[in-house]
């Protein structure tokens, strides 16, 4: 029976993973990615993700920036160190602000990422601030560029932690949410 559970709580997931976001020479592979979930109707879907943001952001009610009941939500949120580079050999990280919209259908929702910015701080030279990451991470001839080695793994994590996690919450796998108290 443990193995049926499994194998039910995974099939999900099997959809998912052919459904990342990728970072490419070409930039983002997409900006939205569908899943289906069986037997949860846009209500349903709707409801338990204004709960998915309740759980997750400290103040959910600053993170949603529009609601529109039973057809879609969008929100903002920070990813501390997640746009990384490398300055004379040493790695840098700076925060990461993304816009996200899901929006529901019957047993389906769309997961569309809006905009993605990261925060410089101000120098000399500048004045610092948020800017749009343009995914201009290679050089003409594909080779990805010495600095960025690592940036669009990391933003890929980023992204695909947030659409993960989102949908685990949807199809009820919180892991350590479920204690005996």
């Amino acid at each position: 029976m443990k193995k049926l559970v499994l194998i039910i709580m995974l099939v999900p997931l099997l959809g998912i993973s052919q459904q990342q976001f990728k970072i490419t020479p070409k930039g983002l592979n997409t900006n939205s990615i569908v899943i289906e979930i069986d037997s949860l109707n846009a209500s349903q879907l709707y409801y338990k993700t204004i709960n998915w943001i309740k759980d997750t952001y400290n103040s959910p009610d600053e993170v949603i920036k529009a609601k529109f009941e039973n057809e879609k939500i969008r929100f903002q949120g920070i990813s501390t160190n997640s746009y990384t580079y490398y300055v004379l050999g040493s790695k840098v990280s700076n925060d990461v602000r993304y816009m996200i919209e899901i929006s529901f259908k019957d047993e389906r929702y769309k997961f569309e990422l809006i905009s993605l910015e990261a925060y410089f701080s101000p120098t000399q030279y500048t004045s610092g601030g948020w800017q749009v990451i343009g995914f201009e991470f290679w050089k003409p001839n594909g080779k990805i560029k010495k600095i960025f080695r690592d940036t669009p793994q990391d933003m890929e994590n980023m992204l695909n932690h947030l659409l993960i996690s989102h949908n685990n919450y949807l199809i009820g796998d919180v892991n350590s949410k479920k204690d005996d108290w």
